[in-house]
Formats: C-alpha cells, sequence, structure tokens
C-alpha cells in the first residue's frame, strides 16, 4: 500500500506546485499562493495523506498506530471527494470553480457514507487493529512522528474550517505559519533521533552540527544587515535542519564505508540503492526544506514599488534600475496587445529587456496582464504593466521577491526523493544488506 499512497502523494503534491508555479508567473500579482477555497482543496488531502505516510512507516517498522492509521487514510479519501464537491457547487465563492452541477445532494450523501462506515468498520474491528510494539521512551522516534502527525492534522483542521468559515489569510498564514515552524523543528529531530530507546546525550551530539549551522547562519544573517527576527528564526531552523540531514547522509556513508571498502562516492549511491525508502524520504525532505526557505524568503523580504513612467523614465528598485523605452500596440486574430519594451540593469550591468503587456481578447472588454520576470536564484525582478495611455504613458508595479526560485528547485528535489523512494527493490538482499547498514549506524546490537 506503501508505493500506491507515495504515488497519489507525489501526484497532487506536484500538482500544488505546478499550480502555485502558474499563479506566479500568469497572474498579476506577484505571489504564488493566495489560500483560495479550491487551492485549500488540494493542499488538504496532500497534508493527510503526508500524516498517512509517516503513519505507515510506524505501522510497517514498529507494528503501531495500526488504527490511527486506517482513520488517517479515511480522512485523506474524504477530504478528495470534499474538494471535487468544492470545485463543483457553489457552496463557496472562487475563480476556479468549475461551474455549478445538479450533484451536491449525491456529493454530500456520498461523503457521509464513505466517513462514517468506515470509521464504524474501524470501531468494530479495533481490537484486530491493536499494535504490538509500545513506546518506550519519550524522546524516542515513535513519539516524534505522532507529534508530526498531530500538528499536521491540527494545520489541515485550521484549513479546513478556515475554508469553510472563509477566514481571511491572515488566519492561514498565522496557523498554518506556525504548524510549518513546528514540522521544520521536527523534521530535523526525527532525522536524528533512534527508534524505541533514545539517549539524550548521544542526541546531543548528534544535533551539533545542525546547531552549529543555525548559529552560523544567525550570524552571517546579521553581520550582512538582514532584518526582522522572525525571518532569521526561521532561516536559522531551516539550516538546522539542513544540519541534520547532512548528519545522517554522513552516518548512513560512514556505516556503509567500514562495512565495504568503497570510495565515499560509490559509498554514497550504494547506501541510496540499498535503502531507497529511508534515502528517498531524506531527499523529499530536503525538497520540503528548500520550498520552505522560498516560502519565507518570498514571505518576508520581498519588495515592491509602483510607479507611473513616460517613455525614456527609469525607475529603481533594490538595486535594480529599468529604463523605460517604448509601447507598442499590435492587434492579432486573438484581439488587441499592448507591449512595453524595459530595459535592465543592476548597478551598471546590462541584464536584457523585460517585456510586460496587456492583452484584450476578442469579444471581451477586460484586459489582462502578462507579467515579465527576470528569475535568479537569490532573487525575481518582477514587472506589471498595471494600466497603459495611448500617449505611451504606463503604470508599472516592480516587486523584488526573494528566494522564490527555491520554491521550484524544492519541488523538482522532492520529485526526484519520491522516485527514488518509489523505486523497487530487486533483490531481497538489498533490504538486509540496509539493515544491517542501520543497526551499525544508530548503535543497535
Amino acid at each position: 500500500m506503501r508505493r500506491w499512497t507515495l504515488i497519489s502523494w507525489l501526484l497532487l503534491g506536484v500538482g500544488n506546485i505546478i499550480g502555485a508555479w502558474w499563479a506566479y508567473t500568469e497572474l498579476d500579482w506577484g505571489g504564488s499562493w493566495a489560500w483560495d477555497p479550491v487551492e485549500n482543496a488540494g493542499l488538504m488531502p496532500w497534508m493527510m495523506a503526508t500524516a498517512v505516510l509517516h503513519a505507515g512507516v510506524m505501522q510497517r517498522t514498529r507494528d503501531m498506530f495500526k488504527t490511527w492509521h486506517m482513520i488517517l487514510i479515511i480522512l485523506t479519501f474524504n477530504l478528495t471527494i470534499f474538494g471535487t464537491f468544492l470545485a463543483r457547487s457553489d457552496v463557496l465563492t472562487s475563480v476556479h470553480n468549475f461551474g455549478l452541477s445538479e450533484m451536491d445532494p449525491f456529493f454530500l450523501s456520498f461523503m457521509g457514507i464513505a466517513l462514517l462506515g468506515p470509521l464504524a468498520l474501524v470501531l468494530y474491528r479495533r481490537r484486530a487493529l491493536k499494535g504490538v510494539a509500545k513506546e518506550d521512551k519519550l524522546v524516542s522516534r515513535e513519539n516524534a512522528f505522532l507529534l508530526a502527525n498531530l500538528i499536521i492534522i491540527i494545520a489541515t483542521l485550521a484549513v479546513f474550517l478556515g475554508t469553510l468559515l472563509g477566514w481571511k489569510q491572515s488566519f492561514f498564514n498565522y496557523w498554518v505559519g506556525s504548524s510549518l515552524v513546528a514540522i521544520i523543528v521536527l523534521m530535523g529531530l526525527c532525522t536524528l533521533i533512534g527508534w524505541q530507546r533514545e539517549k539524550i546525550a548521544k542526541l546531543g551530539r548528534r544535533m551539533i552540527p545542525g546547531l552549529f549551522l543555525a548559529l552560523l547562519t544567525v550570524l552571517v544573517l546579521v553581520v550582512t544587515g538582514v532584518s526582522q527576527w522572525y525571518g532569521i528564526t526561521l532561516f536559522s531552523l531551516c539550516a538546522f535542519v539542513l544540519g541534520s540531514l547532512i548528519t545522517a547522509w554522513y552516518r548512513g556513508v560512514r556505516a556503509r564505508l567500514r562495512a565495504r571498502k568503497a570510495n565515499p562516492i560509490r559509498a554514497l549511491f550504494g547506501l541510496i540503492w540499498a535503502n531507497k525508502p529511508r534515502y528517498g524520504g531524506l531527499m523529499v525532505h530536503l525538497g520540503i526544506l528548500l520550498i520552505c526557505v522560498g516560502i519565507v524568503g518570498s514571505s518576508f523580504y520581498s519588495v515592491e514599488k509602483t510607479e507611473r513612467l513616460q517613455p525614456g523614465d527609469s525607475i529603481g528598485i533594490e538595486n535594480y534600475n529599468l529604463v523605460y523605452d517604448d509601447m507598442s500596440v499590435h492587434n492579432t486574430a486573438g484581439g488587441t496587445v499592448i507591449s512595453t519594451k524595459l530595459l535592465a540593469y543592476a548597478g551598471d550591468n546590462y541584464l536584457g529587456v523585460l517585456i510586460p503587456e496587456m492583452q484584450r481578447r476578442s469579444g471581451y472588454n477586460k484586459w489582462v496582464t502578462e507579467v515579465a520576470i527576470r528569475y535568479g536564484l537569490w532573487d525575481d525582478l518582477y514587472v506589471i504593466m498595471a494600466w497603459a495611455e495611448e500617449d505611451g504613458t504606463a503604470i508599472f508595479q516592480l516587486m523584488v521577491n526573494r528566494l522564490v526560485t527555491w520554491i521550484w528547485i524544492g519541488g523538482g528535489v522532492l520529485f526526484i526523493g519520491s522516485l527514488i523512494a518509489l523505486w523497487p527493490d530487486r533483490r531481497r538482499s538489498d533490504l538486509r544488506e540496509s539493515e544491517a547498514e542501520l543497526l551499525q549506524e544508530s548503535g543497535s546490537p
């Protein structure tokens, strides 16, 4: 069942990333997520499926949380039906609704049956679903997984209630943002904590690289003039998780080098191939981490400026300077297009031409914009032509969006890591080798 769940989780996650990329490149607001009801309907089952995957790890490796796992599966399925219902009804207003339908009573009836029926079966079979293994200590990977599951469910519940009640974006930012902070911390800890019994002193030693990177990140950001303490805090937490992931990879490679005589590169790829679920999962965590870095940078450190310009005028924002060159109007088979040309500079360095446009399709009175973007690893220069006049005067909205590119890079890393985790094992010996190496890595007999 794990692979089918992971395939569904991967497709929906990539779909959400592509949707965010589309919103960023095609719409004229400079963002990638607006907490629209139908956007939320695509996010909630993905979040719940994330909890399903982690509960599945616990059931597979420790024979725990069987009932909890089944309940999460039932809720995930119903959230996918709920999302379909939202997109095809007038219950909530959304720009993504596909139109009204007469299926509302059938959707509601089906969701009621699909929720209450399976829950009743789980209650009836609760004794057969009772696990064997028990938590032996408060500080253990079992409890860390359980806590992560609870936080994900709380965040999903917040999105669910906020969507139904029409709460503002600030509500989602606060609750989901707070949950994201907790998830980032647990991502770092779960990577380092061992199963069952974990000694605090040993865990503390494993945390040293991550804590060092976090402290170094704070110092670098403060020295370079980065402000806003919450942004600095989140970046330092991301650095801690990065250090934890590096530590986990290092310990795995070291264990393999001790078990076999091979060069580090070969040992690294051999480690991944021998235990694809674990190290594919660590790569997925790295992808999530990069997405978090992009979200933090674009949320707290983006800059915006709006100005009315005539041909020949220039405008500066951050370290960029743009010169408004000219405007052209041309008619096509599809409608009318107004194009403007801006010459972009970073200091004295010429970067190229940006061409934001306004388009009006035949038969429509509304103008739509086509944004111009210059992508970069550190920031994106994002230009919108908000309005244009016959004499060539135009209103431009300029944005410098920090670290947005890392959201798309993180999505790519997530995709690759998921494929690795999905890849089937051709030999059972691979599993035995990986288990032996993991035992040696964790210090277990």
